[in-house]
């Protein structure tokens, strides 16, 4: 877990320094989520979490989409910086079907909503610099718009979208981790210990079950 967040840490900074310099270094962080990606399609590590979808390495399923979700917005994002024929854009027009890929097989539906607003975002701010090519925007756009269309049409990923409809869980779960919050807000609780205090607030065992509340625990973000 750590490593892999060490490796966006230095994929953000590559970024940065590869657009205030002109460098054309890929981030390390999509070297690293394209090999997980492979392992996951290729079934060299299969696994499943606790609600039955697919994983690798242990890996919860939300966090493993979100590092696809974030790997693919960075890609579109140097996508459209890099020249044509370029080695750097045929590695990443192969990168990108691939995160969208494993975006679509963990089920995650917070790493759905980040390609989309990620996307989003991204032509609303940027769209209009000078530095990018209004070609090479169209097709991201478009490959933007198949990519999210995809990920929602699977049979995955479309049955966790109408759980949104009438997901309880939600709505009992985040005031619960708030109220442990509340308890622990210094040295906080660590995985196991926010376990018991969970089924201890709900009534019933419940393991973490997004990627928002395992990074808050294992981040140490807000004490826990």
């Amino acid at each position: 877990m750590i490593f892999y967040w060490l490796l966006f840490f230095l994929g953000v900074k590559d970024a940065i320094e590869m657009h205030w310099q002109g460098k054309s270094l890929i981030p390390y962080f999509l070297y690293a989520v394209i090999i997980t990606a492979v392992i996951f399609i290729l079934n060299i590590d299969p696994g499943t979490d606790t609600e039955g979808r697919k994983t690798v390495m242990d890996m919860n399923s939300n966090i493993l989409g979100q590092y696809g979700a974030f790997a693919t917005i960075m890609a579109v994002d140097m996508l459209a910086r890099k020249p044509y024929y370029s080695i750097n854009r045929g590695m990443l027009l192969v990168m990108l079907p691939i995160f969208v890929y494993m975006v679509a097989g963990t089920g995650s539906r917070g790493a759905v909503f980040s390609v989309a607003g990620g996307l989003l975002v991204y032509f609303v701010f940027f769209s209009g610099k000078n530095r990018f090519n209004p070609l090479a925007l169209f097709f991201i756009l478009l490959f933007g718009v198949l990519a999210v269309n995809y990920m929602l049409s699977t049979e995955l990923i479309a049955g966790r979208m109408e759980e949104l409809e009438d997901d309880y869980r939600l709505r009992v779960l985040w005031p619960a981790a708030l109220e442990i919050f509340n308890k622990f807000p210094i040295f906080g609780t660590g995985a196991a210990r926010f376990e018991i205090e969970m089924t201890a607030i709900i009534g019933r065992y419940r393991p973490l079950h997004n990627e928002f509340l395992t990074i808050l625990i294992y981040t140490c973000l807000a004490g826990m």
